[in-house]
């Protein structure tokens, strides 16, 4: 039997609660393998890929047993280190299909001093039983900027797991943006440790869920350097009898003077089936700092419907544009091309 508890909370709260740990096990090896996975990378010139990004392993905040299982057994491996700036991202897509139901990957990241890059992840498709796990480790340098941009539009059958493990340097900036919106057991984690003074971390999220799906999400910056700085921020809409969990942790270590972290959550409901879990936690260990955290959860509001009703717009298309809007200030990010896959995608899900 697993035991291995992915996701954790850094600091245990009551069990009753059901948010220290994950409801999703680590997955289990096919009887056929992993199988190969259909990957396909797009570079640009100034990212160049080597045998070895040349710093030691990170931890994710999903945890070091998932983050070993993806490093060991990934059958997509990319190692990068990046020079200069360029508008041209680094784009990765995985297609899960019939003759390719999973897809492990593992990327590292060396951003060297001064260097911008932007780092997309497509995930696409997928079966019964399909399984999709991706691992990716930035170690960003003084004055680097990577942006981590992953799009999952799995089938509703599919399982996902993501795992982000950061370190930043001084006036370094690490940002992750997440648009879920397919999978039925998907499990996230992020962490970012900010090292270096004025050091930055931004987690966006957006996610959508329905039926029977289990969503769980952890995000967490960990503030050692002075004048640090971490935006931690989520929506999504929540349908059927979803189960959705979501962690947030700003960790103030002893030393990071004058820190400042932020996180929140805004969630709409349209069913009463949905079980929503939402867990903000802030651990000081040095008093020159700024905390907050903050919840909104709700669902449609007859005023709202009432105002779009007595325009014309009938209450099943309020209700899908009302959902569609917790969704832009992630989607707005994407490549154009990306975007308008997401929303057709979005579109489709919110129909059914």
């Amino acid at each position: 039997m697993n035991t291995t508890v992915l996701n954790p909370l850094p600091s245990p709260t009551w069990r009753r609660l059901g948010v220290n740990g994950a409801g999703i096990s680590l997955p289990e090896i096919p009887k056929e393998g992993w199988g190969e996975a259909n990957s396909k990378v797009t570079l640009p010139d100034s990212a160049a890929p080597e045998v070895c990004p040349g710093f030691s392993p990170l931890e994710s905040a999903a945890g070091g047993d998932l983050d070993k299982l993806l490093r060991d057994q990934a059958g997509h491996r990319l190692c990068l280190t990046v020079r200069g700036q360029t508008k041209t991202p680094v784009l990765i897509q995985h297609t899960l299909d019939t003759d390719h139901p999973c897809a492990l990957s593992h990327v590292t990241l060396r951003a060297l001093p001064g260097s911008r890059i932007n780092l997309v992840e497509v995930i696409r498709g997928g079966v019964e039983g399909s399984v999709h796990g991706s691992l990716t480790e930035v170690q960003a340098g003084e004055g680097a900027q990577v942006t981590l941009i992953q799009l999952q539009m799995l089938d509703k059958k599919a399982t996902s797991f993501s795992a982000l493990a950061a370190e930043a340097g001084k006036d370094a900036k690490v940002d992750l943006v997440r648009a879920v919106l397919g999978g039925e057991r998907v499990l996230c984690g992020g962490k970012c440790l900010l090292l270096g003074r004025a050091s930055r971390f931004g987690a966006n999220t957006c996610y959508y869920g329905d039926g029977n799906g289990v969503l769980d999400f952890s995000d967490t910056a960990i503030h050692t350097g002075k004048e640090t700085g971490s935006e931690i921020h989520a929506a999504g809409v929540l349908d059927g009898a979803c189960d959705k969990i979501l962690r947030g942790t700003i960790d103030f270590r002893r030393g990071a003077v004058h820190g400042v972290g932020h996180e929140s959550e805004d969630v709409l409901l349209l069913s009463p089936e949905v079980r929503n879990r939402t867990a903000p936690l802030i651990l000081c260990g040095e008093e020159q700092v700024e905390g907050q955290h903050a919840a909104s959860i709700g669902r449609l509001d007859d005023r709202m419907l009432y105002y779009m009703a007595s325009r014309g717009v009938d209450q099943g298309e309020a209700r899908r544009l009302l959902a569609l809007a917790k969704f832009a200030p992630v989607l707005d990010v994407l490549p154009p091309d990306l975007r308008c896959e997401a929303e057709a995608f979005l579109e489709g899900r919110l129909g059914t």
